[in-house]
């Protein structure tokens, strides 16, 4: 039977992985909310990586085996504190908390959060030291390479075949019919030929221009971190790019 856990005051160093990465389906999720938007994000992926030592939760393992191009930010931890399951997920919409096996406060969640930021901030500094840094750069190449990889595929499988008529077959009333059909495919599949074929074009073009964008921005990156126009039009979902001394 579920109940009310005191986590306030909960140490992080006691935390452990769950049997189970997700909710009991009869039971469900007891919470979910978002972390407000002046949350020390990195002091929170510090504290749990120098706890956990790599980000622990489901979603970093079910992901495309070589990362996700477009969504190299998220990243997710999964943690059992006094017997309250905490899964801390950052996505493209924030930094979300789910918690399930038993019931908590989200304020007092918050507080835990902050009591070990506190405790541990000499560990927490070291980890974010250690940490190599990066900024996101902004580019929908790889989506557009997607997109223009399933047209590619699509087209590859049709192949309008050209329907036979000769004019004996008047007088047969089934290769009439024979023959209706095989024009209603034919002109079925290269309609849909045709539209493979403009959607490979279209987003080959985009997916050159987004390429083109992201070697732009590296060049000029000061340029277009002065100007918010720039910046704003050189793309629009990220890559990262290691930030090195000389970017």
């Amino acid at each position: 039977m579920m109940k009310k856990v005191p986590i306030k005051f909960s140490d992080i160093l006691n935390a452990t992985i769950p049997s189970s990465p997700l909710p009991d389906k009869d039971e469900g999720l007891s919470g979910l909310e978002f972390l407000p938007s002046d949350f020390e994000e990195l002091k929170l992926f510090a504290l749990l990586l120098w706890k956990f030592k790599y980000p622990n939760g489901p979603l970093s393992f079910i992901g495309r085996p070589d990362g996700d191009p477009d969504g190299p930010f998220k990243w997710d931890f999964l943690f059992n504190i006094d017997g309250l399951y905490i899964h801390i997920i950052r996505s493209v919409n924030g930094l979300e908390v789910r918690w399930w096996n038993n019931f908590a406060d989200f304020k007092d969640i918050l507080t835990f959060f902050y009591m070990n930021f506190r405790k541990y901030e000499t560990e927490i500094e070291e980890v974010i030291n250690s940490l190599e840094k990066y900024k996101l750069i902004l580019n929908p190449y790889i989506r557009h390479k997607q997109i223009a990889k399933l047209a590619k595929d699509n087209l590859e499988k049709i192949s309008p075949i050209t329907p036979t008529f000769e004019s004996r077959t008047l007088q047969e009333r089934k290769l009439i019919d024979k023959y209706i059909k095989e024009s209603e495919k034919f002109i079925e599949d290269v309609n849909e030929q045709a539209k493979y074929s403009m959607l490979l074009v279209l987003e080959s073009a985009f997916m050159a221009e987004a390429y083109l964008n992201l070697i732009y921005v590296l060049l000029v990156r000061d340029e277009i971190r002065l100007s918010k126009k720039l910046f704003k039009e050189s793309g629009t979902t990220g890559i990262l790019v290691k930030n090195t001394n000389n970017l």
